[in-house]
């Protein structure tokens, strides 16, 4: 009995994996998540874009939002309210694109691209196409992006991709300088990267501006008091250059 137990045990184990390996493949695929889907084409040519400000606004922005749910966005993350202030007081018109990239690590939230140079050249003009539902193709506009969208408008940058904004801003966020087009950067537009005090990316937006700055790039760093949120009234203040009448 006790020699029968182990060939018992060896047999029922066998014939599991081979149950396993005829019936199997399905159960395992379903119990293990699936990576997320890549925006198509057809995706990116129909960004979800709301307009604030006036039409014949004499400046316009394009802003990026953070992370988001792939449902309806939480009132505490719904940037409404301040775009609609900033447009007003500002004189500006402000299209703001929602993504529909899934978050690499997390399908069930929204994020604007990969690190990929494909992805986001493929994500960028699906931004400035969307865009032109607020102002019209070709006009001049600044980027401004926060935490995910920050890292974003920042890769614009670095990529050098055309159409370059007049003016990119990065909030709450920093980057990998890996990602650039060149060594020489001082043909990009220029980037002002915003971190906030008590934000956990302070350190790595320092080092990123600084090593941005070793490629020659238009760059500079603003420190605002707070966290991890966008500081509106300190974003008017480096808006202000690019709003003043030419």
């Amino acid at each position: 009995m006790t020699r029968t137990l182990p060939r018992l045990t060896l047999l029922t184990l066998l014939t599991l994996l081979t149950l396993l390996a005829i019936t199997g493949c399905d159960w395992f695929r379903k119990q293990t998540s699936a990576p997320p889907s890549r925006p198509t084409a057809a995706a990116l040519d129909q960004l979800p874009t709301r307009c604030f400000g006036e039409p014949n606004a004499r400046r316009n922005l394009i802003f990026l939002h953070g992370i988001l749910p792939a449902g309806p966005t939480p009132p505490q993350l719904d940037p409404t309210a301040d775009l609609t202030k900033l447009a007003a007081e500002q004189g500006v018109r402000i299209a703001m694109p929602k993504s529909v990239f899934p978050c690499r690590n997390a399908p069930e939230k929204l994020c604007w691209g990969s690190e990929s140079p494909a992805d986001i050249a493929a994500v960028y003009a699906g931004i400035v196409k969307s865009a032109g539902r607020c102002f019209a193709p070709g006009t001049r506009f600044g980027l401004i992006g926060f935490s995910n969208g920050g890292y974003h408008a920042a890769r614009v940058v670095m990529r050098c991709l055309a159409p370059q904004p007049a003016i990119a801003i990065a909030i709450g966020s920093a980057g990998d300088v890996a990602l650039a087009a060149s060594d020489d950067l001082s043909g990009c537009a220029p980037l002002t990267v915003m971190v906030g005090t008590e934000d956990g990316v302070m350190r790595e937006a320092q080092g990123f501006v600084d090593r941005l700055s070793a490629k020659r790039a238009q760059v500079s760093m603003r420190v605002y008091p707070g966290g991890h949120a966008v500081p509106w009234g300190e974003l008017a203040n480096v808006l202000a250059p690019y709003l003043v009448p030419h």
